[in-house]
């Protein structure tokens, strides 16, 4: 599955658009900052489920049913390589 990160400047809220490459036109979802979808990006791209409720939402929308119940919920492994200052 590939995810594609656009800029969209109309939508002012929420201007960046994470969107599944050759999906359906609903399988997209808009995020406040551009750190935010690379964000989401990364966790589906690992098998991660995220844990903020607005990016639930959006993988609900990215995925399918199916692919959505398989993400993993090891928490290790969600933050796994992030340093603490």
């Amino acid at each position: 599955m590939k995810l594609s990160i656009r800029y969209k400047p109309r939508c002012y809220d929420r201007p960046w658009l994470v969107k599944r490459v050759n999906g359906k036109y609903g399988q997209h979802a808009h995020m406040r900052r551009k750190k935010d979808a690379v964000k989401l990006r990364n966790l589906l791209d690992r098998n991660l489920m995220p844990y903020s409720e607005e990016f639930k939402t959006a993988a609900k929308r990215l995925l399918s049913e199916k692919e959505y119940k398989n993400l993993e919920n090891n928490s290790n492994k969600a933050y796994k390589g992030i340093k603490k200052k």
